[in-house]
């Protein structure tokens, strides 16, 4: 069905994330919710249906519809069988090296070289690289904004496949997803920006996004790169 160009931005909370959709409402007697070819969530609703129905039925299945796009880029970023992976946005091609000698990677050109005595170590020889080569990086664009921002917490690194960040206010920590580093520096410092946002207003609310402003004017284009890639 081709859509005019009327259409309401929404928005949903879906684990403490803000999942931003286009709304349409049409001549139709199907509601349904859709993602486009540049993964861009769109809502076709009915006239047929109040504004409670509306709202119902969103809450019901937009969770389900982002949860299964955000699990599908995720396995962009580092397929299912690990045949490639991105580092800072760049792709390289992954091939593995059969060794008897310590495990051990390599960086040629678009390709990494993983040295392995078997197969069932690529992911954890994957992870390593990740800590050693992007980690150090992180924490220094986190200190840059620690001080820019003004305040301070504690920084980690964690394997995780659903968040790209968590804040824990009360004990002022960050925890940052290794995977992260898999995006474009630009996208990094939105998400340790929105992080520590978080240690002045534990929420999203209003004043939460204008103090992620005050620092990343651009931050609804990032958060867009990253919710849905």
């Amino acid at each position: 069905m081709k859509l005019n160009s009327d259409y309401q931005i929404g928005h949903a909370y879906i684990d403490n994330q803000v999942i931003m959709y286009k709304l349409y409402v049409k001549h139709t007697r199907n509601s349904y919710i859709r993602v486009t070819r540049d993964n861009q969530i769109e809502v076709i609703a009915s006239t047929y249906m109040s504004k409670a129905q509306l709202e119902s039925f969103i809450n019901k299945y937009i969770g389900k519809i982002y949860k299964h796009t955000k699990q599908r880029n995720e396995k962009q970023l580092i397929d299912l069988d690990l045949n490639y992976i991105h580092v800072f946005a760049k792709k390289y091609l992954v091939k593995i090296v059969k060794t008897q000698s310590k495990k051990s990677y390599e960086f040629v050109g678009n390709t990494i070289y993983l040295h392995l005595h078997k197969e069932s170590d690529r992911l954890l020889l994957i992870k390593k690289m990740y800590l050693v080569e992007t980690a150090p990086y992180m924490k220094i664009r986190f200190t840059y904004w620690e001080k820019t921002m003004n305040l301070k917490a504690t920084l980690l690194f964690k394997w995780m496949k659903s968040k790209w960040g968590v804040c824990n206010v009360a004990h002022k920590q960050i925890t940052l997803s290794l995977q992260l580093a898999s995006y474009d520096k630009n996208v990094i410092d939105y998400v340790i920006v929105h992080e520590l946002a978080h240690l002045v207003h534990p929420n999203h609310s209003p004043k939460f996004w204008e103090h992620v402003s005050k620092y990343m004017p651009n931050w609804k284009q990032l958060r867009n790169t990253i919710n849905l890639r």
